[in-house]
């Protein structure tokens, strides 16, 4: 069994988890409210309007989480996040725990209008 075609391949084995929650990126420009779409220990996607450039730097917080993040790249829609330092497999495990949770419970619950959204808190949304 030759392994030579999997020398190069194992440099970014991170997993990754598709998520789907609220989220909040606070930046020196202002916060943005939006939604992390999939969560890894080196970054997560965010998804919004108006996100911001490449570059530059800030927090991502979501659920009772906050790390500090640098957007890698950025085009309309939705962001690329590198964390500081990688975070624990726990935080990622317990996002994606709370997430499916809520995928039940958010069935028989309706939508929640977007503007029931407290300042400085961040509430989940479901906006499918």
């Amino acid at each position: 069994m030759s392994h030579h075609h999997a020398v190069g391949a194992d440099r970014r084995k991170v997993q990754r988890w598709v998520i789907d929650t609220a989220a909040r990126l606070r930046m020196t420009g202002g916060n943005r409210d939006g939604r992390l779409s999939d969560l890894s220990q080196t970054g997560a996607r965010f998804e919004g309007s108006n996100l911001p450039i490449t570059g530059t730097s800030g927090f991502l917080a979501w659920s009772d989480e906050e790390q500090y993040c640098r957007v890698m790249w950025s085009r309309p829609g939705s962001c690329g996040l590198q964390f500081d330092r990688p975070i624990p497999l726990e935080i990622i495990r317990r996002t994606a725990e709370m997430v499916e949770e809520r995928e039940q419970s958010v069935a028989n619950f309706g939508r929640i209008p977007m503007g029931r959204r407290r300042e400085g808190r961040l509430t989940l949304v479901d906006c499918e």
